[in-house]
């Protein structure tokens, strides 16, 4: 997707590249399993500016929007949902995640985002993702 059709503001750019060198713990795990490859080799951003936001991932090809939730969410509720909201009219997906999820159980989120690649399962325009659970062994 151009960056015209997401509405690129060239004033996030220091903005953005700032928040790449944060080094938030759960942000640079995530960052580690989407740069080396791991969902079919698709390729993902960090810290992207999408119109007045900034989101954590994204991948264009996907159209898919991967963000971390944190302690500082809590209290940007409104916030989340009106970026949520511009995110979907632009025809994108959300997925959320806590960075307790990263922090804990990151092979399995990586397990399901990947099978939903593989099997191209619909996801609704924004979702709050649950910690996926490992399959059995059986499966």
């Amino acid at each position: 997707m151009p960056n015209n059709i997401l509405n690129y503001r060239s004033d996030l750019k220091q903005t953005a590249n700032k928040l790449r060198h944060s080094n938030i713990l759960a942000e640079v795990i995530m960052w580690n399993k989407l740069k080396a490859g791991q969902i079919s080799n698709y390729r993902f951003r960090r810290q992207k500016p999408i119109g007045p936001y900034i989101v954590d991932f994204y991948c264009p090809k996907l159209k898919l929007v991967i963000e971390i939730d944190g302690y500082s969410h809590k209290n940007k509720i409104n916030y989340d949902k009106q970026r949520d909201q511009y995110l979907k009219v632009l025809n994108l997906k959300v997925l959320h995640y806590t960075d307790k999820d990263i922090l804990n159980n990151i092979e399995n989120i990586i397990i399901s985002l990947q099978m939903w690649v593989n099997t191209n399962t619909p996801l609704s325009s924004v979702i709050r993702a649950n910690t996926p659970q490992p399959p059995s062994r059986g499966e």
